[in-house]
């Protein structure tokens, strides 16, 4: 069967899973994969996103696409220099893969969700080994998270995965503008944690406005991790290359600098 004509993103879980139309798969493919279907196609039936596949192998992550396709495969190695980020916009989901030397944005329908969590699930599993747990209490830093954040980041926390510290900035509302003209706004809430596993960011802010109905999820292994620096931002340098950065209102600069310098403090203890 064609698979460009499945709507739905399941989870490959043998060989016998794996789309017909698809080359075979590697002799060290492990399992689960996951399939993402087709994106909406325009009204002459094209699409920018043809079916998907991926897989971990022994190596690393593979990316398939469907052989009609003009793209090529793609490869990220499992180690301390990948990072990902997943997006979660009503109906609108992606999956976003970066290397030292690859960066690629996979989206897909968020209709059926619950085999994409399966499956990042498992991948963290095999990549983010957790370190040894340090000595001392969980730092909880900033705002208490409202309803939203703390069910993002229980939806986001793994099985036995322990927090270190945490900084949650919650939504500041204000009004610009001269009347009559003023406006209201909000700024996104932003949530950043390290745990024994990864660093963890979950973010409303999305094409520089704040997301009521979703929000972004960005992490990475400790190791990947080369700077963190906080004054009227937060900024984070990872090694293969990104940067993530985050506003932070003057009142909680003094939070910022000592989540970073608790951070910090952590990841260069930590077991190599």
């Amino acid at each position: 069967m064609d698979s460009r004509q499945y709507r739905f993103a399941y989870l490959i879980r043998s060989r016998q899973d794996f789309p017909e139309d698809f080359p075979p798969l590697s002799a060290n493919a492990l399992f689960p994969a996951l399939f993402l279907p087709r994106g909406g196609a325009d009204w002459l039936g094209r699409s920018a996103d043809p079916p998907r596949v991926i897989l971990c192998t022994s190596e690393g992550l593979e990316v398939h696409f469907h052989p009609k396709s003009s793209s090529a495969p793609a490869f990220f190695p499992c180690n301390e220099y990948l990072s990902l980020q997943t997006g979660r916009m009503l109906l609108i989901g992606w999956i976003r893969f970066a290397s030292k030397d690859a960066d690629l944005r996979l989206p897909y329908s968020r209709r059926v969700d619950e085999p994409v969590h399966i499956f990042l699930g498992m991948l963290r599993a095999r990549f983010l080994r957790p370190d040894r747990a340090l000595p001392g209490d969980r730092a909880c830093l900033g705002d208490a998270p409202d309803l939203k954040f703390q069910n993002a980041l229980n939806h986001e926390i793994d099985e036995g995965e322990i927090e270190r510290v945490r900084l949650f900035i919650g939504p500041r509302t204000h009004r610009s503008g001269y009347w009559p003209f003023r406006i209201k706004r909000s700024t996104p809430g932003q949530l950043i944690a390290l745990t024994d596993r990864r660093l963890l960011w979950i973010t409303e802010s999305f094409e520089r406005t704040r997301a009521l109905y979703g929000s972004v999820t960005c992490y990475a292994h400790p190791g990947n991790v080369a700077h963190l620096e906080a004054d009227s931002r937060l900024s984070i340098s990872l090694r293969n290359g990104k940067t993530w950065t985050l506003d932070i209102p003057e009142e909680m600069r003094k939070d910022a600098r000592e989540f970073a310098s608790m951070a910090e403090a952590c990841i260069m203890t930590r077991p190599v």
